[in-house]
């Protein structure tokens, strides 16, 4: 993986459009309405092989490696100002794969955060 910050005069070409399906002068207006304050950033990707947590998967762990994770569990309940929260979402999880952090958040009845990411309503709040 590479990152490299590009001028936005550069962005666009047949990368741009093989990626977000617009043209390069779109995607560069697209960048600035959104986010006119923040460089550009090309990322390139290269596959690296089987993801290592598939193998995972398919193994049941000892009873060492069970205390072990208890044991962590634990320790992360211990320290949470909130209170134990490791089992609940652990059950969560389980009963709703494939779901999104942030539904599953909507699910214990919390709104997500979002902020306000367009340029023009930062200038106008101002």
């Amino acid at each position: 993986m590479f990152v490299a910050a590009d001028e936005r005069s550069l962005v666009g070409g047949a990368a741009s459009s093989a990626a977000f399906g617009r043209s390069g002068s779109a995607l560069r207006h697209g960048l600035d309405r959104l986010h006119c304050d923040r460089p550009v950033y090309r990322i390139g990707l290269r596959y690296a092989g089987v993801d290592p947590r598939h193998a995972l998967r398919e193994a049941v762990p000892d009873a060492a490696e069970i205390d072990a994770i208890v044991a962590w569990l634990d320790r992360l309940d211990r320290a949470s100002p909130t209170g134990p929260w490791t089992r609940a979402t652990l059950l969560l999880i389980d009963e709703l794969p494939a779901t999104r952090a942030p539904d599953l958040h909507n699910g214990w009845g919390e709104t997500p955060r979002r902020s306000n990411r367009t340029c023009a309503s930062s200038r106008s709040a101002a």
